[in-house]
């Protein structure tokens, strides 16, 4: 049984600036402000974190290409705009 299996959700494997790869859940994906952001978390061993990140990401072909949001003002908008999503949902 593979990760994705055993989690039942996608998963994405990262290979990091150092060189070290790092296995994510991919909790949430969502649009605003005419970019695509997604919410990951890290997967250690058979447990996904408690943590939740918020990435920027492109598609290129089937690959998803996360990168970090580096405006503080855009990461501020995108966390608000994503707590107001989950809190509709929870409605």
């Amino acid at each position: 049984m593979d990760e994705e299996e055993l989690f039942d959700v996608d998963t994405l494997l990262v290979t990091e600036d150092d060189g070290t790869e790092t296995e994510y859940a991919v909790l949430d994906k969502f649009s605003f402000e005419d970019k695509k952001y997604t919410v990951l978390a890290v997967i250690t061993g058979d447990s996904i974190g408690d943590e939740d990140l918020l990435f920027a990401y492109e598609e290129e072909g089937e690959d998803m290409i996360i990168s970090n949001i580096e405006d503080d003002a855009e990461f501020e908008r995108v966390s608000a705009y994503y707590d107001q999503l989950n809190s509709e949902e929870q409605k």
